[in-house]
């Protein structure tokens, strides 16, 4: 019986070890962790609880939601921001369908990025002197060289994309190309 591959099958490898490395947020012990991963695993079939495993014990974090929430379930997560511009605050969460999903997130602003641990059951508040329209999201945004103006940088072709999202609509979907290193595969929404 023939059966046709999910469409985020060979996308979402690549974008989903990006995010672990944003999680794990230094670059001296992914390397590391993805030396001795392949040392630890070669010549061997294994499952994904054992990569989970594997990383989690390594790093000393349970990234078991994080990696539940990408290789189970089709759909990025969604970082929902809301404003309220009377009290200089934004609150925050992530619509995911992985229950314990936390996974930390760079926000703010570009030069001085902070980083909030939304999850999945309650929405968070934080301070803010930022406006909606200086509110920044680390994202990865996927632009192919042949879409990217000739001579424009990747950044500077992604911050593009990221506005004109922005200006489309009461729901402003907001894409910054920053960091690459950092940016999780993920969607933010703000209201």
């Amino acid at each position: 019986m023939a059966c046709t591959p999910p469409e985020d099958q060979y996308k979402k490898g690549p974008l989903f070890l990006n995010t672990l490395r944003g999680v794990i947020n230094d670059d001296a012990t992914w390397f590391s962790l993805l030396h001795d991963y392949y040392q630890h695993f070669k010549y061997q079939t294994i499952m994904s609880t054992d990569v989970d495993a594997f990383f989690s014990q390594r790093v000393g974090m349970n990234l078991t939601p994080i990696f539940n929430e990408y290789l189970h379930h089709a759909t990025p997560p969604t970082l929902e921001l809301r404003f309220d511009d009377v009290n200089h605050t934004v609150s925050y969460w992530w619509q995911a369908e992985e229950a314990a999903f936390a996974m930390p997130i760079r926000v703010g602003d570009p030069d001085h990025w902070q980083v909030i641990k939304p999850v999945t059951n309650a929405w968070k508040t934080m301070p803010t002197t930022l406006t909606r329209d200086q509110f920044s999201v680390v994202r990865i945004c996927i632009m192919f060289s042949s879409r990217r103006p000739r001579g424009m940088s990747f950044s500077a072709a992604a911050e593009v994309a990221g506005r004109r999202a922005a200006s489309s609509g009461a729901v402003r979907e907001w894409v910054v190309e920053s960091d690459y290193r950092l940016a999780p595969f993920a969607r933010a929404v703000m209201t």
